[in-house]
């Protein structure tokens, strides 16, 4: 239905409802929940949000619009539960919106009819918000990546998250305040096929926003480069390309970049194919 996507729902748009709406309104009864479409007992309630999931190509030819629903957490710890945050449990996402965090579970997908989303826009019975685009592209990344994430070589895993657990937190922690600022962190590693190698040169890069300043930036490739030195010093296996003191003799292949931050425009398919997106549910455990 192309008047959704005119009024402002398309993929990434929050649901907010009226508080005056009632529980018995048709929209929270008819719900598929799940990956597999089926029944659940669980019903939409009014102090929900839904986010839209469908892309705006389906949305112009469905006669429905996939959502997610999200549930207002009462009580919320980040410190414990910072692996929520980070979507590094499959089941479970949280995100922080406006001052309150909301909860989706895989789970709760549901599919809902867009005449009555429509009727409830024009009644001003719902409020349209949309995610950020870190946000936005976290939803996505959680749902698909149980299925389709390559992980990385398991010495290289448990070294790194040692490190970002202990001394090392400071860098998951700088990449979520700039997640305005980097829209994705690549990694090339060689051997990728050995998971127990004896050495691993690395090479990280952080691909920019259009957002991102070139102060920005170079405050990026400072922080990037002092990760790189103080994983090299903790686990001197990891041998990072960009480090002056770098002094392995490996073919590198010419599609890998070396830089420690790029912009989308000078980022290509061969890029893509030698460095992997980095990403914290690479390192679940």
């Amino acid at each position: 239905m192309q008047e959704l996507i005119e009024i402002g729902i398309r993929q990434g748009t929050i649901l907010t409802f009226d508080k005056g709406i009632g529980s018995d309104n048709s929209i929270f009864q008819d719900i598929k929940a799940g990956r597999f479409g089926l029944f659940s007992d669980g019903k939409v309630g009014p102090s929900n949000i839904l986010l839209v999931l469908t892309q705006e190509c389906g949305i112009a030819s469905r006669n429905t619009i996939e959502v997610l629903q999200g549930k207002k957490e009462k009580r919320f710890n980040e410190e414990k539960y910072q692996h929520l945050l980070n979507a590094q449990d499959y089941s479970k996402l949280v995100f922080k919106i406006g001052e309150d965090f909301y909860s989706f579970k895989e789970t709760e997908l549901s599919k809902v009819n867009q005449e009555a989303i429509l009727k409830l826009f024009h009644d001003e019975l719902i409020r349209l918000e949309q995610l950020a685009h870190w946000q936005k592209r976290r939803l996505l990344d959680w749902r698909r990546l149980e299925y389709t994430r390559v992980p990385f070589p398991d010495k290289f895993n448990r070294a790194f998250k040692y490190y970002y657990t202990a001394e090392g937190k400071w860098f998951p922690d700088f990449l979520q305040e700039n997640q305005e600022n980097i829209d994705s962190v690549r990694v090339y590693i060689s051997p990728d096929n050995d998971e127990n190698a004896d050495e691993y040169n690395i090479s990280f890069c952080a691909l920019l926003t259009d957002a991102c300043s070139e102060e920005q930036a170079e405050e990026i490739s400072v922080k990037l480069l002092e990760m790189l030195t103080e994983i090299n010093e903790k686990e001197s296996f990891l041998k990072p390309l960009q480090l002056d003191s770098y002094e392995g003799e490996i073919d590198v292949p010419d599609a890998v970049m070396l830089s420690l931050t790029g912009r989308y425009d000078e980022f290509t398919f061969a890029n893509a194919f030698h460095m992997k997106e980095f990403n914290l549910e690479f390192l679940c455990y």
